[in-house]
């Protein structure tokens, strides 16, 4: 059973800046020493990137709407992999507590 492809993943590149200036300028993210990596002109590491998409047996297209991707974050220690359009959504659930959004994704960041 396949299971459809959740639109909230995708997110505009300009969505994406704006989340990356707000987790790398927080307090949480500054004082564990970690960021979102800068983009790189050749886009080999860049923090905000579209990573290969591999359509397994569905065999559908890699997903975008319009100006919408499948923007994901790269971080100076290594991890990768965090949907920018489920991070911009997260936010949105919590729209009074983004210390506590922060909070959450910093944990998934030094993989606790």
């Amino acid at each position: 059973m396949s299971v459809p492809f959740n639109p909230a993943q995708l997110a505009t590149w300009a969505e994406a800046t704006a989340l990356v200036k707000l987790i790398n300028a927080s307090q949480q993210f500054q004082a564990a020493g970690l960021f979102i990596l800068p983009q790189d002109p050749l886009h080999l590491h860049s923090g905000a990137f579209i990573p290969s998409w591999v359509s397994g047996p569905g065999g559908f297209q890699e997903p975008v709407n319009g100006n919408q991707y499948f923007i994901h974050f790269r971080y100076n220690n290594g991890f990768e992999g965090m949907n920018a359009g489920l991070v911009r959504e997260k936010f949105k659930s919590f729209p009074l507590s983004p210390a506590y959004v922060l909070g959450t994704l910093l944990v998934e960041v030094q993989g606790r």
